[in-house]
């Protein structure tokens, strides 16, 4: 493979990718203003863009480090109407250019819609979809992820329905659908689509807290989860059963919290390593100690399905292929001045591991692991007016693991973005 060098000027040109995503400020993710429409332009350079082996070199035509000019075209529209309703909705396009491994450039999209309603009486609910396409995050477990840029879709719909008023008891009911696609045909026994179905009770004694209990239930599916050959696939289907305790408590301006305490399993038909039965859940807490500083703490235990996509929120993540994983990140922001933010974060994350692998026989072997993974992340931004940001940051990244299902990993990176944000008058009281 011969590598092609471009200018980095017309680079300039092209769009945000997710894990540039994260250098704008907390604080302009979300527009409190009825619309807006972001441009951002972005370069990050990676120490193990590839996310080899320690010790390992890049295969030739390859650079292990490299150089990624992205950026980002966004709008989206954040409305209040009725007695306390909502509609918004925000769409961008991005793309990315890798100076050195070309083969990996790429373009994506992420779109998000919603409506918060409630009628005259006591009846409301949400509605919220999702899609999201960019590049997969590298995965040291196999190497043919170096033969082309695999492309990873997420969708995901949610509906709930509640009965009751905002002080006192209310019953709920919510509904699901999740789906996760891979461009690259060597990835098509990771692609699952799952439902599901929840119902439950939640009593609020004031508005600022609420505690909850209820079951819920999942149904999915890896439908090309073993290949037969001759075009013909194995599906693997699964089911999980969950009672989910939960609770959140606010303390206006100074705390929020939000936890949920689940006991359940899942068992799959086929793939009956990544059964699971005991405890999961999640735990997040938001702190403002004083005006100016900020720290979030989160702390999630999932099935692999499930932290695919908690992880899939914030950034990109491996290939999915463990058990359940465990996670915990904290950040803090702080106004350094009226025009200065820094910001710091660390989080770690445990994967039990498991894959199905073919065997020379015939036979299939089950390959089991775990891996431990430390990111650390330093930036600051400056807003020199209220339209225009400018942010560096620095990250560090430690993986360790042994093969074959993962391996010792070491990244550094930094990165710096522009934004302008054109947006509309706020609204009162937002």
């Amino acid at each position: 493979m011969t590598r092609i060098r471009r200018p980095v000027a017309p680079l300039l040109l092209a769009t945000v990718s997710c894990c540039m995503a994260a250098m704008a400020p907390a604080a302009q993710a979300q527009s409190a203003a009825p619309w807006f429409a972001r441009a951002t332009v972005a370069m990050l350079h990676d120490t193990n863009y590839l996310r080899l082996a320690d010790g390992a070199a890049a295969p030739a035509g390859y650079s292990k480090a490299d150089t990624v000019v992205s950026g980002t075209l966004a709008a989206g529209f954040n409305q209040l109407f009725g007695a306390g309703q909502r509609a918004y909705a925000n769409a961008e396009l991005r793309a990315n250019r890798v100076l050195n491994n070309t083969l990996f450039d790429n373009q994506g999209w992420r779109a998000v819609a919603g409506l918060d309603w409630r009628t005259a009486g006591i009846v409301s609910g949400e509605l919220r979809v999702l899609t999201d396409r960019g590049l997969a995050a590298f995965d040291t477990g196999t190497a043919d992820v170096l033969g082309q840029a695999n492309l990873v879709t997420l969708s995901q719909a949610d509906a709930v329905f509640r009965i009751g008023r905002n002080v006192g008891l209310n019953a709920e009911t919510a509904f699901g659908w999740r789906e996760v696609d891979y461009s690259a045909a060597f990835y098509d026994s990771r692609e699952f689509h799952e439902g599901s179905a929840s119902a439950g009770l939640r009593y609020r004694p004031s508005d600022r807290s609420s505690i909850g209990v209820g079951v819920r239930g999942t149904r999915g599916s890896y439908p090309r989860y073993r290949d037969l050959g001759g075009g013909l696939f194995q599906a693997d289907d699964y089911t999980g059963r969950f009672v989910d305790l939960t609770a959140t408590y606010s303390v206006t301006g100074k705390s929020e919290l939000r936890a949920r305490l689940s006991s359940g399993r899942t068992r799959h038909e086929n793939a009956v390593q990544s059964d699971f039965s005991g405890l999961t859940g999640s735990v997040d807490w938001r702190w403002r100690p004083t005006g100016k500083l900020a720290f979030t703490t989160t702390l999630t235990r999932e099935p692999s399905q499930d932290a695919y996509f908690l992880a899939s929120a914030v950034g990109t993540v491996p290939l999915e292929f463990s058990r359940v994983s465990t996670a915990l990140r904290v950040a803090a922001d702080y106004a350094l001045t009226e025009r200065v933010r820094v910001r710091a974060s660390v989080a770690g994350t445990h994967r039990e591991l498991t894959q199905t692998l073919p065997a020379g026989t015939g036979g299939l072997i089950v390959l089991n692991g775990t891996d431990r993974t430390v990111v650390a992340g330093l930036g600051a931004s400056w807003q020199p007016g209220r339209l225009l940001t400018l942010g560096c940051d620095i990250g560090h990244e430690v993986r360790r693991g042994q093969p074959p299902l993962s391996a010792d990993v070491t990244s550094s990176s930094l990165g710096c973005s522009l934004q302008v944000l054109l947006e509309g008058r706020r609204l009162e009281g937002r």
